[in-house]
């Protein structure tokens, strides 16, 4: 039992230590390093109205002269356009709010406005038409009620506004401009405080009628206290109203009507505050004054307990003393917009390195603030050596100065002589000694082991722990430090060293474990010496090392460098240098804290690494730091686990178990389009626009991307890729533009994230094809060509066959013609012999002897059939009747010479009108003709043979019937007969069709289109 009691008091011992560590902690005065923004980097005016944090992080800030939207690197600005309804009306910003949908509602001098955050523009309301008293009046929203009706001060009054209905409904009188709520929308509103030209209002609200109005501060009947101007309300709570104004900050309570009024701070009486606005989670107040500052004031001891005020020499305090608005974001980003100077801003938990002897406190010490040497005594004191200032002693806690020595010296290093001095380099090479037990400094000279090389310059001191000697690093190599009187300091130089190495001009000396050494020669080579007995032995050149080594710090097996080049590690069971820095930044210094990270000064600012996670984080001027360079040698880790750093600006003294980085989220946004460098406007506000759809020549595209943040954006580090184009993710810092050149068609996304946030911001982006890559376009083409080239086969093989007809026109006509040379000569030469022969054998006849007179009857009967038989062939070769009366007397002399010689019944019908046919036409029918009857005399036997030729539309139609025996079509070999018909057929573009069975006759029927029978006067 007794044991558990003692447990159950020593947790509650634990637990109340730690509850009180914490509230000390926890109310601990902020340190507060301000960041500037105004004219000269992007303000539209350097006179700040109004506020605002929208959803995205971004901060709104109405100013006299337009609207800024801030992202923490840059300022997009927004103007009154009186031309363009889509844009501003009125450049003196009022008050600033948000709806549900993102939307702000900005009230200027010339009435309500209202930004659509998608589509990136401005919505003018008018809502006293055209009456000229009113085109221009204050207009101040300030709240959003459950029915999502806007409460607007307009003109000198409050209304209720409901945009779906365009109504605008009459509320109070009672106000003259800034109206104050207690309570976040989307609620039913049940009391604010308005304004007036001297105190305030207190309304309460029966839904949208007024139900009373209390008047404090005022000229007016009740009114509770003195008149004076408010400048501005915090509303705590139903019972207790926090006042800024010419009396100071005034606590009310608007039930009881009872104040209290806080006008006086340790350094001025009559305090006229500004503005007021709550500390989160604290009992504090942030004030603001005019002319005083930023005040804040603890609630419970009702008392100001800090005050921030423009600094002369400290670019990091305020940038002007006369505040006109505080606000503090959802991630405690505190804003402060001051009179004439822009906005200040910096974040209530940012990480802020104490700053110590600052340019004020250098001037007020008489000394200056470059701090060049620092040591820490065994009692605890701290000597801080200066450039050209002395040496200022300060108590272990730095808080402060004990004495202010060698004032008008330079000094350059203090190391401990033996246990009961110090030694301190001077500029010019000159050095004192300071005896602690007599606190007093001797000038002593540096004699050396080479007596013709004079006085040494000496590079670095270093004390051995083990056996207690002073060495110094020298121009000429290693040397002990002896103390050979009271005047003079012996350097003994170890030429078994120094001999062994190229360059004996050595700048650092390292003790490593095991006797051994490392050397570097200044910026040449590093060597590992080991000793043995009272020497040491080479026992490698470890690296060429074209750097200087400015401190090391040895954890475990590993020895950490900070160079000139770099953050580098040597492995001591090794013996090897690393080829790659860790930290790739100029190095000044390094230390060690008590739970194993590392701290290195450099040319940016400090470092702290992490070995075991092998990570870094990076703090700069933004978080406190005397200046983005620490001198050499002024960094250390104190007895009591603080470290020190020095610089050009003074000193940061700081526990590491302190400083918690503070890692608040942030988006990354894409806030510009470029395409083809023109801004592209069109469409959904870049920062929402999930998508692009562009033209094959819209291929440049250039975004903007900012980290939406203000504690350091400039320095964040953001990656981006184009998924789809680029292989791995690009790193940048900051906000940047991002430029794609001449991009190929095709789908792509844009992502682009913070190295701190995994969640990207995405945009699609599809390059349409040029049109004679789609698809559509390729289809078209395709049936296009084979079109053509259907055509172009149609139309080279109709050539073709115009040709083969053409030849075989030519042909018929070259065997027309022929036909008719060959029936001339025989009729004239030969028919005209037997005509002759005939009268010679007719006039012999009376004297042919009787006995030959039956023989003579036979020649002439012979000479007449010879004759007969010629006129067929002239008839059959060149029929005259066609020449003479065309193609139907033709056919109808053909039809009675055949019904005359065979005996077979010919019927003819024709139709012909008084239409001349083309010559080639009418030879190819009548040949045509002619097949058709020698093919039924030879084959058919028939008895009766048909023909018809008549015009039926726009054709000539030939008809041939016979009664014949028939025959199979597909069974005939085709003979010399039918492909004449064919060929004669193909000659004048006519269709042929030829139908037959056995014992159904034989049927042609032959179809001419008018274009091979139109008239014409050619003999072709």
């Amino acid at each position: 039992m007794d044991n558990w009691q003692t447990i159950f008091r020593f947790s509650a011992i634990i637990y109340v230590v730690h509850f009180m560590t914490c509230a000390v902690y926890a109310q601990s005065l902020p340190n507060l390093y301000f960041k500037h923004l105004n004219q000269s980097n992007g303000l539209s005016d350097p006179n700040v109205r109004s506020l605002h944090e929208d959803k995205y992080g971004f901060l709104w800030i109405g100013t006299f002269n337009g609207l800024n939207r801030f992202d923490g690197a840059n300022c997009v600005n927004f103007h009154s356009s009186p031309i363009d309804s889509l844009n501003l009306q009125g450049n003196n910003i009022i008050h600033i709010i948000e709806d549900r949908n993102s939307d702000l509602w900005i009230g200027t001098q010339k009435g309500l406005s209202k930004y659509n955050y998608r589509y990136n523009s401005f919505k003018y309301f008018q809502f006293f038409g055209t009456d000229q008293q009113k085109t221009y009046y204050y207009a101040f929203p300030f709240y959003i009620d459950h029915l999502e009706k806007l409460w607007v001060h307009l003109a000198g009054n409050n209304y209720v506004f409901d945009e779906r209905n365009n109504h605008l409904q009459f509320i109070t009188a009672f106000s003259n401009g800034n109206t104050f709520v207690n309570q976040r929308f989307y609620k039913t509103l049940k009391w604010y405080v308005t304004k007036a030209p001297k105190g305030i209002f207190v309304n309460y609200m029966n839904g949208y009628q007024e139900r009373k109005v209390m008047p404090f501060f005022m000229n007016a009947e009740k009114a509770v206290g003195p008149p004076a101007t408010i400048n501005h309300v915090y509303i705590e709570s139903d019972s207790l109203v926090w006042l800024a104004g010419e009396l100071g900050l005034i606590a009310l309570n608007p039930i009881s009507r009872e104040y209290s009024t806080y006008s006086a701070h340790a350094k001025a009486d009559n305090l006229v505050a500004t503005c007021v606005y709550p500390y989160p989670d604290s009992d504090w107040l942030l004030v603001g004054t005019d002319g005083e500052g930023l005040l804040l004031f603890d609630k419970k001891k009702q008392a100001y307990i800090a005050q921030y005020k423009h600094l002369y020499n400290n670019p990091n305090s305020l940038a002007g003393n006369h505040i006109k608005q505080i606000y503090i974001d959802s991630k405690q980003n505190l804003f402060v917009a001051l009179q004439n100077n822009g906005l200040d801003y910096t974040n209530l938990n940012q990480i802020i390195f104490p700053h110590l002897l600052s340019k004020e406190d250098a001037l007020k010490l008489n000394t200056e603030n470059d701090v060049t040497a620092i040591y820490q005594a065994k009692n605890g004191d701290i000597w801080c050596g200066t450039n050209n200032s002395g040496i200022l002693i300060y108590d272990e806690d730095m808080k402060t100065v004990l004495h202010h020595v060698l004032a008008k010296e330079g000094v350059k290093s203090i190391v401990p002589f033996g246990d009961q001095k110090l030694i301190i380099e001077l500029k010019g090479n000159s050095f004192l000694i300071y005896s602690l037990l007599s606190k007093s400094f001797t000038p002593v000279a540096i004699s050396s082991s080479i007596s013709s090389m004079g006085s040494l310059s000496i590079n670095q001191f270093l004390k051995d722990k083990s056996s207690n000697k002073l060495f110094a690093c020298t121009e000429s190599g290693i040397a002990e430090v002896l103390n050979k009187n009271d005047t003079t300091l012996h350097l003994l130089l170890y030429d078994h060293i120094n001999d062994k190495m190229e360059w004996p001009n050595v700048s650092q000396l390292i003790q490593l474990p095991s006797k051994d050494i490392l050397v570097q020669a200044y910026y040449t080579n590093l060597y590992l010496f080991r000793q043995q007995g009272a020497q040491y032995k080479l026992i490698k050149e470890i690296a060429r090392t074209p750097y200087n080594i400015n401190g090391s710090v040895l954890m475990d097996n590993m020895l950490y460098l900070s160079t000139t080049s770099g953050l580098l590690t040597y492995d001591i069971k090794l013996q090897q240098l690393a080829e790659t820095p860790l930290l790739s930044s100029y190095c000044t210094g390094i230390a060690k804290d008590n739970d194993g990270q590392l701290w290195i000064s450099s040319n940016n600012g400090i470092y702290c690494y992490k070995p075991k996670e092998n990570t870094f984080r990076n703090y700069g001027e933004a978080e406190g730091l005397q200046g983005p360079t620490a001198n050499v040698g002024t960094m250390q880790c104190l007895s009591d686990g603080k470290i020190i750093i020095a610089g050009n600006n003074g000193i940061n003294l700081f526990n590491p178990k302190d400083i918690n980085p503070l890692d608040l989220p942030f988006r990354t946004l894409i806030t510009r389009i470029s395409i083809n460098d023109k801004f592209f406007s069109h469409g959904i506000n870049p920062i929402l626009n999930p998508r692009l759809n562009l033209e094959h020549n819209e291929n440049t595209i250039t975004f903007q991307i900012v980290p939406v943040e203000f504690q350091n954006a400039t320095h964040r580090k953001l990656s981006y890729q184009m998924l789809g184009y680029d292989e791995f993710p690009v790193e940048i810092t900051g906000a940047s533009e991002v430029r794609y050149a001449q991009m190929p068609y095709g789908e792509y996304v844009f992502s682009v994230k913070s190295a701190e946030n995994t969640e990207a911001t995405l945009m699609h982006i599809s390059i349409a094809p040029p049109y004679w890559k789609t698809t559509w376009f390729i289809a078209i083409c395709v049936i296009i060509l084979s079109t053509l080239a259907v055509l172009a086969i149609y139309c080279y093989g109709k050539w073709i066959k115009n040709q083969q007809l053409q030849q075989l026109r030519i042909m018929i006509n070259s065997q027309e013609e022929e036909r008719k040379r060959i029936a001339s000569d025989l009729h004239d030469d030969f028919g005209a012999r037997l005509s002759s022969l005939k009268l010679y054998i007719q006039a012999a006849a009376k004297a042919v002897p009787e006995a030959h007179r039956e023989t003579h009857k036979q020649t002439t009967q012979l000479l007449d059939q010879a004759i007969a038989e010629l006129r067929n062939i002239l008839f059959n070769l060149s029929p005259k009747t066609l020449e003479e009366n065309g193609l139907a007397a033709a056919i109808k002399d053909l039809a009675s010479n055949i019904e005359r010689l065979t005996g077979i019944e010919m019927e003819v019908n024709t139709d012909t009108h008084s239409a001349q046919l083309k010559k080639t036409v009418q030879y190819a029918l009548y040949r045509i003709c002619q097949e058709l009857i020698n093919n039924t005399i030879k084959h058919a036997s028939a008895t009766h043979i048909y023909i018809s030729l008549v015009y039926r539309n726009d054709s000539l139609i030939f008809l041939y019937e016979d009664n014949g025996v028939g025959f199979q079509i597909d069974n005939v070999k085709k003979g010399y007969g039918l492909t004449n018909i064919q060929t004669h057929a193909q000659a004048i573009y006519s269709e042929l069709s030829i139908d037959s069975s056995l014992g159904k006759g034989l049927a042609a029927t032959l179809t001419i289109p008018l274009t091979a029978i139109d008239k014409t006067n050619s003999k072709t």
